[in-house]
């Protein structure tokens, strides 16, 4: 019984032993697996902070490009119209166009711009951009106090050129803290202070701190301890190698990052400091809950040790896409929100895409096979598009396409996309929303068309056909160009007043719109010349009636009216005299001076002689 005993030992004390040794591993195992846990959630808070600064920094361009957009979109119709710029009507389109956005831009003549800078005695600086603006070179101002506004400012200016000479410019004045402000909620970091910093590292503005500004940013990292090769790192990034965020630990200090994003503009920087506290807790609260499942598992059966590490990896997979996907809906608050399975193919709308269309529910199973009747059916290839867009780069995406709402009637609305997941986390998704721009749509088109029409008989302009004519030839090649030039106009002016002569002119613009075909474009480009093009033919014989009707309906007008309405039309033809506008033009030009010689109120074909 004795010897029974002291061999029943063994296995105990193997055992035992087996089973320190297991504990031994497990320890060390929780250990790696522990610091591999801070290391993955450091490396997700350096890619989450870099990514924020990035999307943050495209934003500021974004606005600054839309601005400078806008301002060019202005200066360009000031150049193509003639409006005086410092009458009435723009004054008031120049307050319409403000409201499209969320910054005022104002007029101001050129010489009332050097006057200011004379009386005000500004620096070398200013001149400079004056010089610049006199050449016709938009201008980013630099960063500055204003004792006005009371704060930090940037201007824009845009330069009105007529005629080869700038006559003024079109200003807008920006806030230093749109350069700082993100209204993308962040739940694991906390942002405490952000500067923008020129590639030299010296502070251009800082949204906390105002002593800092003009002070060097990495002497100030320098002074408070930070190693050299950190500082390296800073210097490069401003250099705009790379954006980059750096976990920065100073003995007795909190720990903090550092994060830097280049702007687009004026080799401005953004640069961020950030707490982390939150990622730290989350970490230390995912290692402790992993150790006590696993424990209780390794106390039942080691063998479900598998199983428990496959569910906690799915489970913090689970959590990861459900944060990512519910960050990207709460960044979006627009009017309809949808969220696209690309494996199930299996598209979701918020609950009240009923107000909008007639779906019949809340969801389009096999969305690639639906008939989709609430999209415009020229636009229905967009949508697909740009969803593989999404998924193809990862970068958000944005559209504009026609909708059906509930009254049957199409709108505009403004559509975006984000893709999160896929790529080892879960099938994927898209997540985006819908938005009715249909009043904005209107404005814009309303402004567009004003842009083109002549203002007198509405019909186009010189630009506008210009345009339409070239995009013709692109498509057709053939066609015929009519250069129509009133006979005598100038006695109406005189004999019956401007205003008959007007009336005039818009009755011949009818009447031409009338003879051509509803897509061959007709326009007035100067005082008593229109321009017609036929496009697709290459039969002379077509041309010549077309002209033979012109000259039956200006007889007619002349017998109503008891004017004596005449013209001398001068034809190009396509491509023999040329395969763009300008030189069609011209060649046309010279055909109806050859009319015009040859007696008035007839025609002529480039290369041959006037036929009556």
């Amino acid at each position: 019984m004795l010897k029974k005993y002291r061999y029943a030992k063994v296995p105990i004390a193997v055992s035992i032993l087996c089973l320190i040794i297991f504990s031994v591993i497990v320890d060390l195992l929780f250990i790696q697996y522990g610091k591999r846990i801070d290391r993955e959630f450091q490396h997700l808070e350096e890619e989450n902070l870099t990514s924020d600064a990035v999307s943050q920094s495209r934003q500021v361009e974004a606005r600054i490009t839309e601005l400078l957009g806008r301002m060019k979109a202005t200066g360009d119709l000031l150049t193509s119209t003639g409006i005086d710029p410092e009458g009435e009507w723009f004054t008031k389109y120049l307050e319409d166009v403000s409201t499209l956005t969320e910054y005022r831009i104002t007029y101001l003549p050129i010489g009332l711009l050097k006057e200011q800078l004379n009386m005000m005695g500004s620096n070398e600086r200013d001149y400079e951009i004056f010089k610049q603006l006199e050449r016709g070179e938009p201008v980013l101002a630099d960063l500055r106090y204003s004792n006005r506004l009371q704060g930090y400012y940037f201007a824009v200016a845009q330069p009105v050129v007529r005629d080869g000479r700038t006559i003024g410019t079109l200003r807008s004045v920006m806030a230093a803290g749109v350069l700082t402000d993100n209204t993308t909620d962040h739940v694991m970091h906390e942002t405490f202070k952000q500067y923008i910093v020129s590639q030299d590292g010296t502070v251009l503005y800082s949204d906390k701190e105002d002593e800092v500004i003009g002070e060097n940013l990495l002497i100030d990292l320098r002074d408070n301890g930070l190693s050299e090769e950190v500082l390296e790192q800073v210097h490069k990034a401003l250099q705009g190698d790379c954006d980059m965020s750096i976990k920065i630990s100073i003995p007795g200090q909190k720990v903090f990052y550092i994060t830097t994003a280049a702007i687009g503009y004026k080799k401005w920087n953004i640069v961020k400091f950030s707490y982390t506290d939150k990622v730290n807790v989350t970490s230390k609260e995912v290692m402790k809950h992993t150790v006590f499942i696993t424990c209780m598992v390794i106390s039942l059966i080691v063998a479900a040790c598998a199983v428990v590490f496959g569910l906690i990896y799915s489970h913090e997979k689970t959590i990861f896409m459900e944060q990512a996907r519910y960050r990207t809906l709460a960044s979006f608050s627009d009017i309809i929100i949808f969220q696209y399975n690309i494996k199930e193919d299996y598209l979701e709308f918020s609950p009240n895409v009923s107000e909008y269309f007639e779906i019949g529910s809340d969801h389009i199973e096999k969305l690639r096979k639906h008939e989709l009747t609430v999209v415009h059916p020229e636009d229905r290839t967009l949508l697909f598009e740009y969803f593989h867009r999404a998924k193809k780069t990862g970068m958000p995406q944005k559209w504009e396409m026609r909708f059906k709402n509930s009254q049957d009637m199409y709108f505009w609305g403004e559509c975006r996309c984000q893709m999160v997941g896929g790529n080892g986390m879960g099938p994927g998704f898209l997540i985006g929303t819908i938005l009715d721009i249909s009043d904005r749509k209107k404005r814009e088109l309303d402004l567009l068309n004003k842009a083109n029409r002549d203002g007198l008989t509405g019909i186009l302009n010189k630009k506008a056909i210009e345009a339409g004519v070239n995009d013709l030839i692109k498509t057709h090649g053939d066609g015929f160009l009519f250069m129509i030039d009133l006979d005598n106009f100038k006695h109406v002016n005189d004999t019956y007043g401007h205003g008959e002569g007007d009336s005039l002119l818009i009755r011949i613009a009818r009447m031409l719109r009338s003879i051509f075909r509803e897509h061959d474009p007709v326009a007035r480009v100067g005082g008593d010349e229109f321009i017609a093009f036929m496009s697709d033919t290459k039969n002379q014989d077509i041309a010549r009636l077309k002209v033979e009707m012109i000259f039956s309906k200006l007889d007619e007008i002349s017998l109503e009216t008891g004017y004596d309405v005449a013209a001398s039309i001068g034809i190009a033809v396509c491509p023999a005299d040329g395969t763009d506008f300008q030189k069609l033009y011209e060649a046309a030009d010279q055909a109806m001076y050859q009319a015009k010689k040859s007696g008035k109120n007839g025609y002529a074909f480039t290369g041959h002689e006037k036929e009556d």
